[in-house]
């Protein structure tokens, strides 16, 4: 019999891209990690390539009982591979005014991924509205994909998530990676700020303003230049002019 393994709104699996590996030999982080969070009452999303990493908060997501090795240890969950075709759909799929995220992305124990539209469907009720909802068929859902489960073992993403630090340092960081956090500020708008604390050497913490359901890291590179303002920003600092020696 065909069960539910995961469900969340169908935004976060684009939320997320930026922060999924696309290296083959590293196929378990090829897609995104769907386990219970801290609070038993959501979902954490998570991704990451080594270099940086995305967790999304998703009050009201759910996740099959089964998934869990005991009730809120948390270890286990579901890798899903959402590809190109439905990334684009949920992109395009018209949105409400209100705060309910109509459009919803399901996971099966046959390891097919559907969207479908809950309406105004409130997220409490959606607990007993998805489990219940039968094989998806192409007449009644939006988008049908199959093969969406990576079989391995995700790693232990908690283990690398670091403390904010007393003294924040001057760290350099790759610009491509900074631009995966760029990218989640811009889902509601408004402030983008973009909130970074680091030690130089460890990973550092980020924060993003608007968006209280993520936290990221990323890891800092190798700076062999000078933070030191240079010479020009100072006048009495310019270079003196030698005078040109007269011809004898």
């Amino acid at each position: 019999m065909t069960k539910l393994l995961t469900a969340l709104p169908a935004r976060y699996a684009v939320d997320v891209q930026p922060f999924i590996s696309t290296e083959e030999t590293r196929y378990y982080l090829n897609g995104f990690h769907v386990c219970r969070n801290a609070w038993g009452d959501g979902v954490h999303v998570v991704a990451t390539d080594g270099h940086r990493m995305g967790v999304f908060n998703v009050a009201g997501g759910l996740i099959s009982a089964d998934l869990d090795d005991k009730p809120h240890t948390h270890r286990r969950g579901v890798t899903v591979r959402v590809e190109k075709p439905m990334l684009q759909q949920i992109k395009s799929y018209r949105t409400t005014a209100t705060d309910i995220d109509p459009l919803w992305l399901c996971v099966d124990t046959d390891e097919v991924a559907w969207l479908v539209d809950v309406g105004d469907c409130k997220p409490e009720l959606l607990s007993e509205l998805l489990p219940d909802l039968c094989k998806p068929s192409a007449d009644g859902f939006i988008a049908v994909q199959p093969k969406a489960v990576i079989d391995g073992t995700y790693p232990d993403w908690r283990r690398v998530l670091p403390a904010v630090p007393e003294k924040y340092t001057p760290t350099a960081y790759n610009p491509a990676y900074l631009a995966a956090f760029g990218s989640v500020s811009e889902h509601k708008g408004g402030n983008r700020c973009i909130q970074i604390a680091g030690d130089g050497t460890s990973p550092a913490l980020v924060r993003v303003a608007g968006r209280p359901d993520f936290i990221g890291v990323l890891m800092p590179m190798r700076f062999d230049g000078d933070l030191t303002p240079p010479d020009w920003l100072h006048e009495h600092k310019r270079p003196v002019e030698e005078p040109e020696a007269e011809a004898a």
